[in-house]
């Protein structure tokens, strides 16, 4: 009469499920005869993967009566994850005879030996679903033919990992489309996974962005209002988007800097080379001649002046006496004389060996 469980509607997983059912019969059932039979078999072929068959158990105290339940069970989980990516179906047969020999007959007068129920297994497949909020774009505020990056993310909540075609169109206000790019994406089992595609306007105006699923799901992303890009000023072309008053002081800075060093560098090369620039053999003759000319003068000044005597007591205390007349000749404080040319304002001084040497 009627199958109670599994319901009608129900998808069955890979275990095991209770079976219970109600008969008609007036003349008496022939309770050992009752059982049922099960089968899972490939939804396209219809090939029979697995089968069994299980008894009957009469719930009730005879058996005869207008609605007599029965139960039983039946076990599924022979049924492999690999196999249930596949469409299966299950079909529940009912078999037995009453106490005159007559065999059972389904629901609503269905001849016997066909299937009195069937239910569709679990069917792992992925399940892909795409909303506006997954479109995203890396900038809003876009001047044509501007690039702005468009990341577009698909989730699945399915129960197997799949790969999806994503189909990206380019739409305008006006309605004109078009395809900029057609791309498949993996996406694990109850994941996300993104992709990402660059997305420059040729024409001005508000636009934006639409994905479609190859099942058929469609998301729009934001509109953006492209504009016509502004020539730049002379400034913003130097500068860019620095502040131009703070880059005129720091390119200044660099030219006073790299100015002073240019002449620091003229200056040291060119003091080095003057001091290079003297052969020895010159200079030494020039060095030579130097003290020729010193001598001449010296013996000019003495012809001009009287120089001292001096004599040095051996007293105790050293003391130093000098003739009684004049003269330009003076004790330093470092223990040497010292004269003073006041027309060629030059000093010479008498050293340790007795000569008389030109102040440098």
């Amino acid at each position: 009469v009627e199958v109670l469980s599994p319901r009608a509607q129900s998808i069955l997983s890979a275990s095991e499920h209770d079976v219970l059912l109600t008969v008609n019969e007036i003349g008496g059932l022939d309770v050992q005869s009752l059982q049922i039979r099960w089968e899972v078999a490939d939804f396209e072929t219809g090939k029979v993967l697995r089968d069994g068959v299980e008894p009957l158990i009469l719930e009730s105290e005879f058996p005869d009566g207008l609605l007599l339940e029965l139960s039983s069970s039946f076990n599924l989980s022979e049924i492999s994850r690999d196999m249930l990516i596949d469409r299966l179906v299950v079909h529940l047969y009912l078999e037995g005879r009453d106490l005159a020999g007559n065999n059972v007959i389904g629901i609503g007068g269905k001849a016997a030996g066909q299937p009195i129920q069937t239910w569709n297994m679990e069917w792992l497949q992925p399940e892909f679903e795409i909303d506006s909020a997954g479109i995203v774009y890396s900038r809003y505020l876009v001047d044509v033919a501007q690039t702005t990056a468009v990341t577009v993310e698909v989730s699945n909540s399915g129960t197997l990992d799949g790969e999806v075609e994503l189909n990206i169109y380019w739409i305008e206000l006006d309605g004109t489309s078009a395809l900029l790019q057609r791309v498949k994406v993996f996406v694990p089992e109850g994941g996300v996974a993104s992709t990402t595609l660059d997305w420059a306007p040729e024409r001005p105006g508000v636009q934006w962005i639409e994905v479609e699923l190859e099942n058929g799901a469609r998301a729009s992303g934001p509109t953006i209002d492209a504009r016509v890009p502004e020539e730049l000023t002379l400034s913003e072309k130097v500068f860019g988007d620095a502040n131009p008053v703070l880059g005129s002081i720091a390119a200044l800075l660099f030219i006073g800097i790299l100015l002073t060093s240019l002449i620091w560098l003229i200056r040291l090369t060119g003091n080095r080379g003057s001091k290079e620039a003297y052969d020895w053999d010159e200079y030494s003759s020039e060095y030579a001649e130097e003290d020729d000319i010193d001598e001449e003068r010296f013996e000019e000044m003495s012809n001009r002046k009287e120089v001292p005597k001096i004599s040095v007591a051996s007293t105790a205390s050293n003391a130093i006496e000098t003739q009684t007349e004049e003269t330009d000749w003076v004790m330093g404080a470092d223990g040497y004389w010292w004269y003073h040319d006041k027309e060629s304002n030059e000093w010479w001084y008498k050293d340790a060996d007795g000569n008389i040497v030109k102040h440098p």
